[in-house]
C-alpha cells in the first residue's frame, strides 16, 4: 500500500511536469504564431501604404510626383489624386499639387495641365480631348492613363486606356492585350477597337498616321503591322521615326 502511494505520487509529479511542458510548448507555439501573424499583417499594411503612395495617395498622403503645364514643361513636387472607377473605366477629374511639404496645395484640372504622374510608378496620365476643336478651346479635356508611349507629353504618339468603352482584353499568341483603347497622334485623339481581323482598324490608323509615310505605307501594304501584339512597337517607331 505504501509502495503504491509512492508510485502514485511519483506518477502525479511526472504528469504535472508533462502538463507544464505541454503548456510551455503550446504557449511558445501560440506566441510564435501570433508573432508570425503580426509580421504578415505588418508586411501587408506596409505594402498597402507603399501601393497607396504609388497609386495616388488613397490614404490622403502626398507622394513625390510631377505634372506638365500647357507648354509641356515638367513641374516637380508632391501629388495627390483620387481614382473613381466605373465599369473598369478610370475617371480622374483633378489632382492636387504642392511644391514642398508644408506649402499650400493647389487643385489642378485638365484645363491647367497636360498630364501628371508619380515618381516610381508606371501610372502616367495625359490630358486628351474629344476633338481638335475642343483642344484649341482647351475645353472638355480629360486625364487618360497611358498604355503605350513615353512618360512626357511631347511624344508624337501615345495609346491610352479607354475613357468611354469598358476595357476589354483579347488573346494573341497566348498573351492578353487590351483591345479597346484611345490613341493620340500630334494632338488628335481617337477611340478605336482592335480585333484579330486587322482591316477593322486599318483605316483609322492609316488616316491618323497619314503624314508619317513609312508607317502609313507599311500599314497599307501589310495590315499585320498593326496587329495587337505589335502596337507598342508601332507607337515607339512613330515617336522615333516620324517628325
Amino acid at each position: 500500500m505504501f509502495f503504491f502511494r509512492i508510485n502514485f505520487i511519483y506518477l502525479s509529479i511526472n504528469m504535472l511536469k508533462y502538463s507544464n511542458l505541454v503548456y510551455v510548448i503550446n504557449n511558445t507555439m501560440f506566441m510564435k504564431n501570433i508573432k508570425n501573424l503580426i509580421l504578415v499583417a505588418a508586411l501587408i499594411i506596409g505594402a498597402s501604404f507603399t501601393l497607396a503612395a504609388q497609386e495616388g495617395a488613397m490614404f490622403g498622403d502626398y507622394a513625390p510626383g510631377f505634372y506638365f503645364d500647357k507648354e509641356g514643361n515638367k513641374v516637380e513636387g508632391l501629388i495627390k489624386y483620387t481614382i473613381t472607377t466605373s465599369e473598369g473605366i478610370e475617371k480622374i477629374k483633378s489632382f492636387k499639387f504642392k511644391k514642398n511639404e508644408g506649402d499650400d496645395d493647389i487643385k489642378i484640372k485638365p484645363d491647367k495641365s497636360d498630364g501628371f504622374g508619380l515618381v516610381g510608378s508606371d501610372r502616367v496620365y495625359h490630358t486628351v480631348y474629344s476633338s481638335e476643336k475642343n483642344k484649341k478651346k482647351n475645353k472638355k479635356g480629360r486625364f487618360a492613363r497611358v498604355l503605350y508611349g513615353g512618360t512626357s507629353v511631347t511624344e508624337n504618339a501615345s495609346m491610352y486606356y479607354p475613357l468611354d468603352d469598358s476595357p476589354k482584353n483579347m488573346i494573341e499568341g497566348g498573351k492578353e492585350y487590351l483591345s479597346v483603347f484611345m490613341v493620340r497622334y500630334k494632338g488628335t485623339t481617337v477611340s478605336t477597337k482592335i480585333s484579330l481581323i486587322m482591316s477593322k482598324h486599318k483605316k483609322t490608323f492609316k488616316k491618323l498616321f497619314a503624314d508619317c509615310p513609312q508607317i502609313s505605307k507599311e500599314i497599307k501594304e501589310d495590315a499585320s503591322v498593326i496587329k495587337v501584339s505589335n502596337l507598342e512597337n508601332i507607337i515607339n517607331r512613330i515617336n522615333t521615326e516620324c517628325n
